[in-house]
This record gives C-alpha cells, structure tokens and sequence, in this order.
C-alpha cells in the first residue's frame, strides 16, 4: 500500500476522532505553595492533613493542578479550585490501592511553606525510587488529538471506518496492514506526553478494557520526562494516568478514580 493512502486515511481518522485534549508542558521555574506543579511541597488547606493509607503511612504528591490555570475547554472540568494527586512512596508507586485524588474548591492563597512543613513528611526511601523526585512547573495549551492504538477502543473504530473507506480492501484487525504502514500509524497517532483529557497513552496495555470501559475521561496523564537534566521517570520510562466516570465528574466526585502506570 502506498504512504500516501495510509496517510490520506489517518487523516480522515483524525478528523472523525478528535478530542480536546490539554497537552501540558514542565519548566523549572520558582514555585509558589499553591502553584500547578509535579511534585514538591503540595498545598494542605489549615484544615486538613496529608491523605494516609490505613497504616498511616502518608502519601507524596505527583501533581496538583489550578483550576484557573487551564485554558477554557469543553472537558466539563470544575473552573476553579485545586486537583490533587497523591501516591504512597513505595516500590509500586502507590498500586493499587494506596493513592488518592483531592479536590478543593477553593484556595487559600496564605497558606505557607512553615504552615505545610509542620505536616507534610518529606522522606526519601533508599529502597524506593520515586518518579518525581523535584518539584516542575507546568505550561498548559489546548489542542486536539485523535484515537490512539494505545487505547482498547482503537482496533474496533479503526476497522469499521477503514472498511467503510475501502470496501474493496477488507480487513479484520488494522494488524493486517503491512508492516510500514502500521509504523506510520504508531507515529501519527502518537498519545504519549504529559494531559489532561482526550485519549491515553500505555506502553503495555489499557487497563479498563472489559470491566472499567466507562472510565472514559483522562484526568491527567504525568509521562517520563527530563529537563535540564531533572527527571520524570516511572519505571523504565513509563507513563501514568488517572481515569474517572463521565458521571462522577458531573458531581465532583474524585472517589473512585482509576490509577494505573505501567513502563516497557
């Protein structure tokens, strides 16, 4: 098959899968308590502590993101306030039960590194390896994005559109695309980085596939990364992502989201 088909059809792929999707950026720049970050000192209202386990074992950040900082979207996120990811420190990063996601509606923006300190136990594990082990700023930008063949979802929309574009060139799976052709796919429809929304990234395999098929909206995606030689690193270069129901996000409901990291 030529490029140029192969090409021609991703384009039409594209275009009939597309969602908005806010790609997010990591600078280095100095950080206030309250700012968008990965890692570093989170923000802990005067009235509530470090989310625990049931052992008490407190967990660390990997991410809190301003409401207000994000461009305007149609992702039905809440418009102001402060969303919070937190794993335990341990060999699995949390999994499977040991993480958690705050939402605060509001910011108090007195709170202090003194007032933060006197809570938040900032340990580091030699038997561990935490993936965000320095504190990054965050740079947000609207885009869209297309279906990955990350996603489970991806095979089964992928066929019915190509037959329905080439009924002369059937195929069951697009696995039975040459081999070229299925490279410039993995390229083009390439979901990795760091998000919030539109389609996820894996480097194994979609975790909702059969039971947790509803979890259709990306809450946040954290990729491996480096900047000025401070990393991101889940594993040997994997990624993160934190999923939920469409429903639970209409009601602001942040207890039962789905997290899952998974590396080569």
């Amino acid at each position: 098959m030529s490029q140029e088909k192969i090409k021609e059809f991703l384009n039409v792929f594209q275009e009939k899968t597309e969602r908005e999707t806010i790609s997010i950026n990591i600078n280095t720049n100095q950080l206030r308590i309250t700012d968008s970050k990965f890692g570093g000192i989170p923000y802990i209202p005067k009235n509530q502590n470090v989310p625990t386990n049931d052992k008490d074992e407190q967990y660390r950040l990997l991410a809190q993101i301003r409401m207000d900082d994000l461009p305007k979207n149609q992702l039905g996120l809440p418009r102001e306030g402060m969303l919070q990811f937190w794993a335990l420190d341990n060999d699995i990063v949390g999994l499977p039960d040991d993480y958690e996601v705050i939402y605060y509606s509001h910011i108090d923006e007195t709170i202090t590194q003194v007032d933060i300190l006197s809570k938040y136990q900032i340990t580091t594990n030699e038997d561990f390896y935490f993936p965000i082990s320095n504190e990054f700023g965050l740079d947000f930008q609207l885009t869209k994005q297309a279906l990955s063949p990350s996603d489970y979802q991806f095979d089964s929309v992928f066929t019915k559109l190509w037959n329905e574009c080439y009924p002369d060139d059937l195929i069951e799976t697009f696995q039975d695309l040459e081999d070229q052709d299925i490279d410039i796919i993995y390229d083009q429809l390439n979901n990795s980085g760091h998000r919030i929304g539109g389609y996820p990234f894996f480097t194994q395999f979609d975790p909702r596939e059969g039971e947790m098929e509803d979890y259709q909206v990306l809450l946040l995606q954290i990729d491996s990364d480096n900047i000025d030689d401070q990393e991101i690193m889940w594993g040997d270069c994997g990624v993160a992502n934190f999923f939920m129901t469409l429903e639970d996000l209409r009601k602001l409901d942040f207890s039962r989201v789905l997290y899952n990291w998974d590396c080569c």
